[in-house]
């Protein structure tokens, strides 16, 4: 059991030292996960609006059987799709090992798997098999692969399947990081588009300070030429 003087968590330590600082991508997210409980609050934070707009996009949009939620972290998100759209099969992977394990121990009905999309662009499950892809708060970490990340997706969807995707980015002047690849909503559009996705709904929330959350749910479309 951890205690006062060996705590299990460094609860000083803030994602931004393990993932991107200064403008410059660190990705030492095994280490982020045991070190801090819930580096992003997505488990304390999973009922949040921005969430429940994802979950209403999914459920209103999604008919079918086979679920994949990329960079699930600790599975708080998975879960709620989980009970969404009660899913025959649900599959989700991280890069973390950490966060897999963990995720595990809560949800005995999703299918974990560990995998590195920076380093393997393309999800290792059959092609044409799934018919929902649902990538929430991932794009910062994937940025220099996007456009291959994408593509994968297109190469694994069912002929009926989409893609649903959620992302907040930052206010106008503050991102420091992956500036030549996306800083607006219409950025990841283009790249959403280009892959060979076509747009059924897309919606963007910006907060006081002027960051933009963007939103996009779409289908298996023609790439361009």
């Amino acid at each position: 059991m951890p205690t006062s003087k060996s705590p299990r968590y460094k609860t000083t330590q803030s994602y931004r030292d393990y993932v991107i600082s200064d403008g410059r991508f660190i990705g030492r997210f095994d280490d982020m996960y045991r070190d801090i409980a819930d580096p992003w609050g997505c488990t304390s934070a999973v009922g949040s609006v921005d969430n429940k707009l994802l979950l209403g996009m999914i459920k209103e949009h999604f008919n079918g059987s086979t679920v994949l939620d990329v960079g699930c972290g600790l599975g708080a998100l998975t879960e709620h799709i989980y009970h969404t759209v009660y899913p025959s099969t649900l599959y989700a992977c991280d890069t973390s090992a950490t966060a897999i394990a963990s995720a595990r121990k809560k949800a005995s009905e999703v299918k974990f798997f560990v995998h590195d999309l920076v380093a393997s662009p393309r999800i290792p499950l059959d092609q044409k098999t799934v018919d929902c892809i649902v990538m929430s708060e991932v794009i910062w970490y994937i940025l220099p692969v996007l456009g291959k990340v994408l593509r994968g997706f297109v190469d694994t969807l069912s002929p009926k399947g989409m893609v649903f995707i959620k992302q907040a980015l930052f206010p106008p002047g503050v991102q420091a990081y992956g500036t030549d690849i996306a800083t607006t909503p219409n950025d990841l559009k283009e790249h959403v588009i280009e892959a060979g996705l076509l747009l059924k709904r897309e919606q963007t929330l910006i907060l006081p300070n002027g960051a933009p959350t963007w939103y996009c749910a779409a289908t298996l479309g023609t790439a361009p030429s």
